[in-house]
């Protein structure tokens, strides 16, 4: 070995990432794919199949992409209290693999927004946990964090395209529920890889802070399917529900950032000034699985 590699050997092994990332990868990627896949119909089905007017259509699948956005803050908090994150990520999966079932049953807007409801909890258990499962990977100061999450990234963006291509087609082309069905089978693909991955995952990823508490959790965060089916079929009611939680939301992270410690006020600050700009984005983001698609078609 010359002096150059032996001096270059250290290194990239230092930089190979763990295994545990592998696992981690491909379930995010299937989990993705569902939700994806599922956002490439819904509207359209609700137009096409349901008899939506495009208006109302857009409205129900805005209302659908905010709580989706919002229900992360309270799963991720229980997720770090109760849950833990591994665990977080199974109850996720499975609430939300429910509810791609449930979309994929034939009974019409019942069904279908009690599936887009059970959609919108469990990507709130799910989302934010498996992000924490990435990063628990790595130490405070491992130089294979930012590549780590780039490839976990990686993962997002192939599922989404896979889901767009597949259960796009077998949806609009064969029938809307097989299409549904497939984006069931994507997150059950998605959560047994997650388990195969367990014992490759950091210890304090697999802990459960308060075991006594997961089930009346579960429950309660599954009550909220009835309430959330409801909003999404009356959607005027949706938006002055999202404006309160919004904005309470907002309200309480601006006093923790004046009440926090100094150390962590700034990346309290920084959070809120990202919120502003990043609502901004996904609100036009989101315009494409709306509005956009409907012109389109």
């Amino acid at each position: 070995m010359s002096v150059a590699e032996a001096a270059s050997a250290p290194r990239v092994e230092s930089l190979k990432q763990p295994p545990g990332l592998a696992f981690l990868f491909a379930a995010e990627m299937w989990e993705r794919f569902s939700f994806y896949g599922m956002q490439a119909l819904i509207v359209l089905y609700m137009v096409k199949v349901l008899g939506f007017a495009d208006a109302r259509a857009s409205l129900t699948f805005g209302a659908y992409a905010a709580f989706v956005f919002l229900t992360p803050i309270v799963g991720g908090a229980l997720a770090d209290r109760v849950l833990g994150f591994r665990l977080a990520v199974i109850v996720g999966g499975v609430i939300i693999m429910i509810g791609h079932i449930v979309l994929a049953l034939p009974f019409g807007s019942a069904s279908m927004f009690a599936g887009m409801a059970f959609v919108v909890v469990g990507t709130g258990f799910f989302k934010s946990s498996v992000s924490a499962v990435v990063g628990q990977l790595y130490g405070a100061d491992d130089p294979r964090r930012d590549g780590g999450f780039t490839i976990f990234y990686m993962g997002i963006n192939v599922g989404s395209l896979l889901a767009t291509l597949i259960v796009g087609y077998v949806g609009q082309q064969i029938d809307w529920h097989l299409g549904f069905g497939l984006a069931a089978v994507g997150m059950a693909l998605g959560l047994v890889v997650f388990v195969l991955g367990t014992r490759h995952y950091a210890p304090r990823s697999r802990e459960c802070p308060r075991p006594r508490l997961v089930v009346p959790s579960v429950i309660g965060a599954l009550l909220a399917v009835p309430v959330l089916t409801y909003l999404l079929a009356v959607p005027d009611g949706a938006k002055l529900m999202m404006l309160i939680g919004g904005g309470l939301t907002y309200a309480y992270v601006v006093y923790r950032a004046f009440t926090a410690e100094p150390e962590y006020r700034r990346h309290l600050v920084a959070i809120l000034i990202y919120v502003i700009f990043a609502s901004f984005f996904w609100a036009l983001f989101k315009q494409k699985d709306g509005p956009v698609l409907l012109l389109v078609d």
